[in-house]
């Protein structure tokens, strides 16, 4: 596809390495509960990210999210960043893009709830960040925190690029 559509999968964890034990999220049925299939192409999109941020030279890269069961609100928390890329589709040539979604099921539907179309962590031009991950262990619990971590590719000085590895404390308002 475009790079930019979630999907989801299961599989029991005894039988991750066994393909045929994989289902795949294909709809909501007229109940309203999620439909399951063994046939990928079959599958369903779960959600729709903004497109124009997936690189196309290297390996496209983009769109991985960082799903974790947020106790306090009862609902899911996603993070997930788009690749910064330029109308070319270079890879890492502006900032990337950082967004939050929550959800009352792994299936959706999902509300964004944050978004950074230019993700600058401290303020920093050169940051291209990607890949954020919320760390399920570092939840507060009572839920008004939780800590993000991911990486960062920079070249300074026109020496060779480097990668970081950062978190920050993000504060949550709950309603």
């Amino acid at each position: 596809g475009t790079m930019n559509q979630l999907v989801l999968c299961r599989v029991p964890r005894d039988h991750i390495l066994d393909r045929r034990a994989y289902t795949f999220y294909a709809g909501l049925q007229r109940d309203g509960s999620p439909a399951w299939t063994a046939d990928i192409a079959e599958r369903a999109v779960v959600h729709t990210f903004p497109a124009g941020w997936v690189n196309r030279f290297v390996h496209p890269y983009a769109w991985h999210p960082s799903v974790v069961y947020y106790p306090s609100t009862g609902e899911y928390l996603m993070a997930n960043w788009g690749m910064g890329t330029n109308a070319s589709g270079d890879w890492f040539t502006r900032p990337s893009y950082l967004g939050f979604w929550t959800a009352p099921d792994p299936w959706g539907p999902w509300t964004q709830v944050h978004e950074e179309p230019a993700w600058m962590p401290a303020g920093d031009r050169g940051a291209r960040a990607y890949q954020p991950q919320i760390a399920p262990k570092w939840i507060a619990p009572d839920g008004k925190s939780f800590w993000l971590v991911w990486t960062d590719f920079q070249v300074l000085d026109g020496q060779r690029p480097y990668y970081a590895f950062n978190m920050q404390q993000v504060e949550v308002r709950l309603a």
